[in-house]
């Protein structure tokens, strides 16, 4: 699904990383790109993750899903676990 979303709505890999399920509106078929995760060198030879907004003001924004992306997205969000 991540690959799928990446290439039919145009996302860089950052920005899907960083989807969370209250991004993805599966009534309206919208992704809204609030946050992105990227890989940054914390000391040499060591990596971390930083969750960020991204870059600039037109990287936040919203994105319309394929209907195919919709019920793939539908399905694979069923069957993950929601935090309590």
């Amino acid at each position: 699904v991540a690959l799928m979303t990446a290439a039919w709505c145009g996302l860089r890999s950052g920005e899907v990383r960083g989807l969370r399920r209250g991004d993805v509106d599966l009534t309206s078929g919208v992704l809204t790109i609030r946050q992105a995760v990227s890989r940054v060198k914390v000391e040499p030879g060591r990596m971390a993750l930083r969750v960020a907004e991204p870059k600039t003001a037109a990287g936040s924004r919203s994105v319309a899903m394929p209907s195919m992306l919709v019920e793939a997205m539908r399905t694979w969000l069923a069957g993950l676990p929601v935090a309590g």
